[in-house]
């Protein structure tokens, strides 16, 4: 029999949504593959080839059952739970925090604005429930460091949303990179096109974090995940183009991070690129070869698309790796996160990546922010933490 989970969810928003399908969907599978495994019911483990990637699995022992979902918004509660009902199931709702806290759950999933995520993270460590949350966990370094002295006090797993570590095409560009397959790396490179952002909130500086931390903490992440390295200095240039008064954001920015080892790493964002345009590029230049995924618009984009290509180039060579993914949102990433988060829950796995590795990614997205405010190169130290300059009155162009 499939042991039933009870999760709960604190906000009900776009993010909320997609947590919510990712869950029911392994919960409602029998196998995870390339391929739908709704279709294929009678498909078992032992029925594949052993060359399959690591994340395909038998996932029959997995179920869930949402059982609360915390809002204020009451609009945002009734549409969480005519989804969760689409499933079997009805949850109970609330509108205020502490009553929510008072529900039994086997985890809980934090997908609410980014300023109440540390406050709501600890609450539920203090009481020693399971929580996986949203990527930034928090939009001060104060607020991580006292996650973080949480979690050592908690029972509790914690499961940092970094998902595009769960995503098939990074997990195979890390392997490669690990390997040694284009020598020692040197440089990191991503491009991301993209349009505006999902939620209102993002569009506030004072609720977000800026854009750097909202928007791009887990590609710093990413780049600390491929460098093995601790991040040193960070500079960065960026403004408004296109965003109005009505925000206070970044809508493009160029990001240069150094790290200990001597590596680079750099980040190109765009905010307002048109639909079939967005895109997420990487390239990895080493000291015998190159690695890049190919361009691409959203519906074939080697990041999000169920298949993923990487070209790898060398100096006598030239070869394509096909990635394949069981599909979902980030390519893959948001059903694995899925998994994995259960299987955790089950005391068989542990999370990819720790909350100090949530500290590291969102120092540099913060010494970033703080980069474009001062034009100073920021200096990041072994805690992660770093002085900030006074911030020079410049307008953003």
């Amino acid at each position: 029999m499939p042991e039933t989970f009870s999760i709960g969810l604190v906000g009900a928003g776009f993010r909320a949504a997609s947590h919510l399908s990712s869950l029911y969907t392994v919960s409602e599978w029998n196998y995870f593959d390339c391929d739908n495994a709704i279709e294929y019911p009678q498909w078992t483990y032992d029925d594949h080839a052993e060359s399959n990637p690591s994340w395909v699995e038998d996932v029959s022992d997995l179920d869930v059952s949402i059982t609360g979902v915390f809002d204020p918004d009451s609009d945002a509660r009734a549409d969480a739970v005519e989804r969760c009902r689409e499933h079997g199931d009805e949850p109970e709702t609330y509108n205020d925090f502490d009553s929510f806290l008072e529900g039994e759950y086997d985890g809980v999933v934090v997908s609410s604005p980014n300023d109440v995520h540390a406050e709501q993270s600890i609450r539920l460590l203090e009481a020693d429930v399971n929580v996986l949350c949203e990527k930034p966990i928090a939009i001060t370094l104060e607020e991580h460091d006292r996650i973080i002295e949480a979690v050592e006090s908690s029972d509790a797993l914690y499961y940092v949303a970094f998902n595009l570590r769960s995503a098939p095409f990074y997990m195979k560009l890390k392997e490669m990179v690990s390997e040694g397959s284009i020598g020692d790396l040197g440089t990191i490179t991503c491009i991301e096109s993209r349009g505006h952002f999902h939620a209102k909130y993002s569009f506030s500086k004072e609720v977000s974090g800026g854009t750097l931390l909202d928007k791009n903490c887990h590609d710093f992440d990413l780049f600390n995940w491929f460098a093995e390295s601790d991040p040193r200095r960070v500079a960065a240039f960026g403004g408004q183009h296109v965003f109005d008064e009505d925000s206070d954001v970044l809508d493009h920015g160029n990001v240069l991070v150094e790290y200990d080892d001597g590596t680079k790493a750099i980040l190109d964002l765009c905010m307002y690129t048109p639909f079939r345009q967005r895109t997420r590029l990487y390239e990895f230049k080493g000291s015998e070869g190159i690695l890049r995924s190919p361009d691409g618009t959203t519906d074939s984009n080697s990041v999000t698309s169920q298949q993923a290509t990487i070209d790898l180039y060398r100096q006598d060579s030239r070869s394509r790796i096909n990635v394949e993914s069981p599909g979902g949102g980030h390519g893959g990433a948001d059903l694995i996160q899925a998994k994995r988060f259960l299987r955790c829950l089950q005391g068989k796995a542990e999370p990819p990546a720790t909350v100090e590795d949530a500290k590291c990614a969102d120092a540099i997205s913060l010494a970033a922010e703080a980069a474009v405010e001062t034009s100073e190169v920021i200096h990041i130290d072994d805690n992660y933490d770093f002085e900030r300059p006074a911030a020079i009155d410049d307008d953003w162009n």
